[in-house]
């Protein structure tokens, strides 16, 4: 699980609401006019979370990545015809519209703890069913991920280096994915028997012991997520 003391943190509920503003605005959005600005400021969002997180490594290759696909739409693009076109304007959909969302959004359930998106989740009112679904869903891909990271350093060790991994690419692949899936099949039973041992099929309000409130950042991301949503419509 990748939890850091922060300077400045965010709560889950906004930054579910930024996920779903960055996603949705570059998926439809054009370069062009007053969309090229609320574009740039979507692409800024995955890396400021970077940032914050003290995630410097990734943040420089993101807006790498970031800023060749802008320069591409705007520079390059415009003067391609034919295939090349084609071919381009599907390797920039991919860097500066599906990339970042789905940058943040792996960023938010590897960073956010399921305890913290619980007490969010339960000042939004949400169904008990969503709540759950959304706790196992942030705390099973660390786990795997985890888990992901041993295997490999076994495999590594068992065959003597990058070179044999390489020349071997069937059994290194073999030796990835048996493991893997047995522990996905355990760590998926070890988490259905820790949301009942914590009563969460039971109905009634539970109580926790965070005290999770909005904060002054987190109005703000408000604010700049409407404004980017109103003049996403009227443009």
């Amino acid at each position: 699980m990748e939890t850091k003391s922060q300077s400045v943190s965010f709560d889950p509920r906004t930054k579910l609401l930024l996920l779903i503003t960055v996603s949705g605005i570059l998926v439809q959005g054009k370069m062009e006019g007053m969309l090229i600005g609320v574009n740039l400021c979507m692409l800024a969002v995955p890396l400021l979370f970077f940032w914050v997180d003290k995630r410097y490594k990734k943040t420089i290759k993101y807006g790498l990545i970031f800023l060749t696909g802008v320069i591409l739409e705007l520079g390059i693009l415009p003067r391609l015809t034919g295939q090349s076109a084609v071919l381009a304007a599907a390797v920039i959909s991919l860097m500066i519209k599906i990339m970042p969302g789905l940058a943040l959004g792996m960023h938010i359930v590897m960073a956010t703890e399921p305890a913290e998106l619980l007490c969010a989740l339960q000042k939004m009112h949400m169904p008990n069913v969503i709540i759950w679904t959304l706790c196992l869903v942030f705390r099973f891909f660390p786990t795997v991920k985890e888990e992901l990271g041993y295997t490999l350093d076994a495999i590594y060790i068992r065959m003597g280096g990058i070179k044999q991994l390489i020349l071997r690419p069937v059994t290194a692949l073999e030796f990835v994915f048996v493991p893997l899936i047995m522990s996905v099949v355990s760590i998926g039973n070890e988490l259905l028997m820790a949301v009942l041992t914590k009563g969460f099929s039971m109905n009634g309000e539970r109580t926790n012991v965070r005290v999770q409130k909005l904060r002054v950042q987190d109005y703000v991301a408000f604010s700049l997520a409407g404004v980017a949503w109103v003049i996403k419509f009227l443009t």
